[in-house]
């Protein structure tokens, strides 16, 4: 597929940040198709299809890193460290959020309300679910923001647990729900900028992220945690006693964190 060559694993773990114009290219691409041929989804799926590849590949090659740093600390050579060597995970995927945010800001803010009524109907109808919800929250005392809080931690939660049995399944199934979270914030961001033009952007931008920022790290981390657990059981890792009890606790960590980092993001969005 042409479309795969945009960027290299390699690319995208050395230079992340050129995820940001592929995704915007793939999500495009999406967009185009669903606008022209009667295919409903085809801005998330057709989106989706060519980072598969590529995402795969860059778990692929961390998994292999791992593994040789637990090989070299069984002889000796070198330390053993949890997680920190994923930071460049959490960039990849960070960039290629924020080029699907970026792609579908772009069309959901130039394409006429008619299109965009249609195209994006799933996003606002969720938009529209969420926006009653915080209403709803405003109208109450610190009881109901404290409701407001469980309500939308375990919504989250929901979410993020959807993620990592993605990512346990199919090694980087949480793509689909990243690139969903991506229309739905560049619908938020897009209804802003046909309200108040350009300005509407950065008001837009800057109102998710408070929030946003700790919800979507949570949501990187749970996918990153099920795709290299689900990587050790495809390379059968468990038969490498040490490596696995390795990874475990990593993943375990990294759970912890992102359960962790998702109620500080609830907590914010629920003081709005």
């Amino acid at each position: 597929m042409v479309l795969d060559f945009l960027v290299s694993p390699g690319q995208a773990t050395k230079e992340p940040w050129s995820l940001i114009l592929a995704t915007f290219v793939f999500v495009s691409f999406g967009v185009l198709v669903e606008l022209y041929l009667p295919i409903r989804g085809s801005i998330i799926v057709f989106a989706m299809v060519p980072l598969i590849p590529l995402l795969w590949n860059v778990l692929m090659k961390e998994e292999e890193e791992e593994e040789a740093q637990v090989d070299a600390w069984k002889h000796g050579k070198g330390r053993l460290s949890l997680f920190t060597h994923h930071v460049d995970l959490w960039e990849v995927f960070a960039f290629f959020f924020l080029g699907a945010a970026l792609a579908y800001t772009f069309w959901f803010a130039l394409l006429p309300p008619e299109t965009t009524s249609t195209l994006f109907a799933d996003q606002l109808r969720e938009v529209n679910l969420i926006r009653g919800s915080a209403i709803q929250g405003q109208l109450f005392n610190s009881v109901a923001q404290e409701n407001q809080f469980w309500f939308l931690f375990n919504h989250n939660m929901q979410v993020m647990g959807l993620m990592l049995l993605f990512s346990l399944v199919y090694g980087i199934g949480s793509i689909y729900l990243l690139l969903w979270n991506a229309s739905i914030i560049g619908v938020v961001i897009g209804t802003k900028v046909h309200e108040l033009g350009l300005m509407g952007a950065v008001y837009g931008f800057f109102g998710l992220l408070p929030h946003g920022i700790f919800e979507l790290s949570a949501y990187f981390l749970a996918s990153i945690a099920g795709g290299l657990f689900s990587m050790e059981f495809m390379k059968r890792g468990f038969s490498k006693p040490d490596l696995f009890r390795h990874v475990f606790i990593e993943v375990l960590i990294l759970l912890i964190l992102a359960v962790f980092v998702l109620g500080v993001g609830a907590w914010i969005e629920a003081s709005y």
